[in-house]
């Protein structure tokens, strides 16, 4: 796409965010079909056209069958989030029944909260927080409901405890993923450091949801969400929308204190200095220029490089990952275990994972894998 779609898609969200009108001179002539379809095109790759639309649906600035996509793409993700909501209904009352607290993350909690329609924030899947001492008791619950956890991607590691933090489930009466976490980000690093009681005792009720069910706290949310971003590849303008939004729109001031120290605390420089910076430059969100500063001040610690390396999707190939993602671990043998297993993992796993036909070839598959995993980068699921 052209710098020039870029930016227009870029003016009308940052127009929306800011309550102002649209740039005219930014965007393209309104008789340019190709190029308002190109621009289409770009905010459902972006998954921002239902923002688009709110933002333009009162101004003759485009053909009407541009017009009708867009509000097409807003009805259909209006009619996709009350499902997922109904679906979210039904797993809350079921975990408060078990008595187990939750705390709602990402694309759910910010619909509810910040967007407060259903039909302007696109959902993938539905993620959920809740205390490590409760995964048995929320597993019981949520399989009475129908929720199995999916099989792990390479089952001869095991659970990865020392940096696992959280789990998918999958229910055949729902196109879409429930995420149970018990940890804020993956990484035994992250899992020391970042307290539960952080969490926790911040938690603010989320509007709308009854059964007891939370949010996080404005500001380890945007901590939260600047992290999300970050370890995925810096990809997609709707989180970064999420971000800019969350400096913008709440009725409470933010306590950057309170931002700077758990971005300190949790060694999250990297992240925030990224995403609060791209936010404010492309989306103007309102970043307090001390705030800016502290962060340039801030030094990354040599735990947070490592994490940097072992779990941002795209950054180094499968090689480098895996070196950081061992060292990650706790104990020599842990991580000599967790090398050989990813350097020869069982037959039956090869044979799935390659698509062996004959047995006699596994041998050649496993030189194969070691020196593919040199260059190749992971391609990761998209969370919400």
């Amino acid at each position: 796409m052209s710098a020039a779609l870029t930016g227009a898609l870029a003016e009308i969200l940052t127009a929306r965010l800011h309550t102002r009108p649209v740039n005219l001179a930014l965007l393209p002539a309104r008789d340019d079909t190709a190029a308002w379809q190109h621009l289409v095109i770009l905010a459902h790759s972006e998954r921002v056209s239902p923002l688009v639309y709110l933002a333009l649906k009162d101004r003759d600035v485009c053909p009407p069958a541009v017009m009708d996509q867009l509000k097409g793409a807003y009805y259909e993700v209006t009619r996709y989030n009350l499902l997922l909501g109904r679906a979210l209904a039904e797993i809350l009352r079921a975990l408060h029944a078990a008595g187990v607290e939750v705390i709602v993350l990402k694309g759910m909690a910010l619909m509810e909260s910040l967007y407060r329609n259903p039909g302007l924030r696109p959902v993938t899947d539905m993620d959920i927080l809740i205390h490590a001492a409760d995964v048995p008791a929320a597993l019981d619950a949520l399989q009475g409901i129908g929720w199995t956890p999916t099989a792990d991607t390479e089952p001869f590691l095991g659970a990865e405890e020392d940096h696992r933090t959280e789990m998918a489930l999958q229910n055949p009466r729902m196109m879409t993923l429930l995420d149970l976490h018990w940890g804020l980000l993956k990484s035994w690093y992250y899992k020391r450091n970042i307290r539960p009681s952080d969490l926790w005792d911040s938690a603010r009720p989320l509007p709308e949801r009854g059964e007891g069910a939370r949010q996080l706290g404005l500001e380890t949310g945007l901590v939260f969400l600047g992290a999300h971003w970050f370890r995925h590849d810096e990809q997609e303008l709707l989180w970064l929308y999420d971000i800019a939004l969350t400096v913008t729109a709440p009725a409470e001031e933010i306590d950057w204190q309170r931002v700077l120290a758990c971005t300190r605390d949790w060694g999250l420089v990297l992240s925030m200095r990224a995403a609060l910076g791209r936010a404010a430059a492309v989306l103007g969100a309102p970043v307090p220029v001390e705030v800016t500063r502290a962060l340039s001040r801030m030094r990354p610690s040599l735990g947070e490089w490592i994490t940097y390396y072992a779990f941002v999707e795209g950054r180094a190939p499968s090689a480098v990952r895996n070196l950081a993602f061992m060292f990650q671990r706790r104990g020599w043998l842990s991580r000599v275990k967790y090398i050989l297993a990813k350097l020869f993992p069982p037959a039956e796993y090869m044979i799935e994972r390659y698509h062996i036909r004959h047995r006699w070839l596994l041998p050649l598959h496993y030189p194969y894998r070691i020196i593919a995993g040199l260059w190749r980068k992971s391609s990761p699921r998209k969370p919400a």
